[in-house]
């Protein structure tokens, strides 16, 4: 039930607006916590990190100070930092 509860948070308004949510703060929270332990990885389905969800993500966790690399093709996007 919480899945479908946040799905509905989502399209309520869009990610941007999600990001605004408490249910948002406390995800990225997470995968910091997470990050400070181990190194991590985290993605979904889409294949390019620009048309979906992880876009807003990692620029969150980019102002907040993390290093994120992009598990893409070197070719396509030569100026990501990649792996």
């Amino acid at each position: 039930m919480f899945i479908l509860e946040r799905n509905l948070e989502v399209l309520k308004g869009g990610y941007e607006r999600y990001m605004e949510t408490e249910t948002f703060k406390e995800g990225i929270k997470k995968l910091e916590e997470i990050g400070e332990e181990s190194i991590t990885a985290f993605f979904c389905c889409e294949k390019l990190f620009f048309r979906c969800h992880r876009r807003f993500i990692s620029q969150e966790l980019t102002v907040r100070g993390w290093q994120i690399y992009h598990i893409v093709d070197r070719d396509i996007f030569p100026d990501l930092r990649v792996l």
